[in-house]
């Protein structure tokens, strides 16, 4: 099973390379992939430093929507049997793939989501208090809306088989894109799971979203779910 780490970053030069380095640590079969968003600091230095590391570089910022899109549409082009989906800040434990590649070579689901969120499991960093009140509504409404409750709905470690790689580079949404990702997966018919994870405090430097970010993010998401409700699958050749 071909196995690509997909990780986008912007402006993460303090943290992306201590997390590169616990990936390789691993010892794994794994091909990395790095898309640099378009960062302003010196990212791209840190990344092409680490010679094992492949990495596109966004000639200027297109948000985390595209960029997670452009992996995708390059690991479907270059024949990848499996995704496995991390932030560059750090956050999502490298130690937890292993959990993730055993789900993907049993074939347990054709989406995987680590979730902190399990109830028998650690949440470790707890994010603010208007973040967590929105993902356990985000939690009920993806439930009202699919039919699947998903504790974790806004992680962003999550594995995909190649079915759903098909699906995400043909289409990934835009904008704070996770929830509205796994209404795509569950409109095509897609299995998925959560397995737990502990999120880690970022390696450095600080998130880029406000609480008034958090408000709109949560709107925003609200609505597209509602709207693409109900929306047939449709997929073409890439």
């Amino acid at each position: 099973m071909r196995v690509l780490i997909l990780i986008p970053c912007h402006n993460e030069s303090a943290s992306i390379g201590l997390l590169l380095d616990e990936i390789k640590d691993l010892h794994q079969n794994l091909d990395v992939l790095v898309i640099n968003d378009g960062s302003t600091d010196d990212s791209l230095e840190v990344i092409r430093k680490r010679a094992y590391v492949k990495v596109l570089n966004l000639p200027y910022n297109t948000g985390i929507g595209a960029t997670v899109q452009t992996g995708f549409q390059w690991a479907f082009k270059n024949d990848y049997d499996a995704v496995i989906r991390l932030d560059g800040d750090g956050q999502h434990p490298p130690a937890d793939i292993p959990a993730h590649l055993q789900a993907l070579e049993q074939d347990q689901a054709d989406m995987i989501i680590g979730s902190r969120f399990l109830k028998t499991h650690n949440i470790g960093y707890q994010s603010t208090l208007p973040r967590r009140l929105g993902i356990y509504y985000l939690r009920h409404l993806l439930k009202l809306l699919t039919g699947q409750r998903i504790f974790d709905p806004t992680s962003g470690f999550v594995s995909c088989n190649r079915k759903v790689i098909r699906w995400f580079a043909e289409y990934y949404p835009y904008d704070y894109p996770e929830p509205e990702a796994i209404q795509r997966v569950k409109q095509c018919g897609g299995r998925i799971i959560e397995i737990p994870t502990t999120m880690r405090k970022r390696l450095a430097g600080k998130s880029k979203i406000s609480t008034a970010d958090s408000f709109y993010y949560f709107i925003k998401v609200s609505l597209a779910l509602i709207m693409f409700h109900g929306r047939k699958c449709s997929t073409r050749d890439i």
